[in-house]
């Protein structure tokens, strides 16, 4: 199973980009800061560029890798352990089937002012979110039971400068252990627009390259 590698700096040099990676692994996409723009690289299964020209996502907002998704099952697995193929829950259909995972950006020391929106336990209703949440400012979100009736809004829109506020990823360095590796990640699902994470209803992206939202 081929796993996914964020590369940061790398200035646009395929050379170094290829010198980064392990010749033992085989990585489908990389991101990496080019120009100031997240941007995509597509490599083949001898990590050789399939295209030479940069693509720029569109609107890079993303879950911190902390966070837990809601399998089909009804149990919770950490984002960093879901792959394609994986069934989870959704709100819209009961049932859905991750297509992508889509890695945000890796070792944030590279960019330890990102801001996000940490929701601390319980601070939307009892068990909502069931643990900690941290989520990029204009992520679509709801709480469950406002879902249907009321659909998403940005997670920025719930701050209520208490349990709900918004601050930096130097910030959320320090509420993990210093060794841990800090990512965001976002899905891409066969069918339906939203997944569980941390028992808040998370709006997925329709690709790779689209968020599918413009808020």
């Amino acid at each position: 199973m081929r796993e996914h590698i964020d590369i940061f700096n790398i200035n646009n040099d395929f050379s170094t980009l290829q010198s980064e990676l392990s010749s033992n692994t085989l990585y489908t996409y990389a991101f990496y800061n080019g120009n100031g723009n997240n941007s995509s690289l597509l490599l083949d299964a001898s990590n050789n560029p399939v295209a030479t020209t940069f693509t720029t996502l569109s609107g890079m907002s993303c879950i911190h890798n902390s966070s837990k998704i809601l399998l089909s099952n009804g149990i919770y697995k950490i984002v960093t352990k879901i792959t394609a193929g994986d069934q989870l829950f959704s709100p819209d259909c009961k049932t859905t089937t991750v297509k992508e995972v889509v890695p945000c950006w890796l070792n944030i020391p590279n960019n330890p002012y990102h801001k996000c929106i940490i929701f601390e336990k319980d601070s939307l209703a009892p068990n909502m979110p069931n643990e900690r949440f941290i989520i990029d400012p204009i992520h679509p979100m709801s709480m469950i039971d406002d879902y249907e009736n009321n659909g998403l809004i940005l997670a920025q829109d719930f701050v209520n400068g208490k349990t709900i506020y918004e601050t930096d990823y130097k910030e959320v360095q320090e509420m993990f252990p210093k060794n841990m590796i800090h990512n965001r990640y976002d899905l891409v699902l066969t069918k339906g627009d939203t997944y569980i994470a941390n028992n808040v209803v998370v709006k997925s992206r329709t690709s790779l390259k689209n968020t599918g939202y413009n808020f």
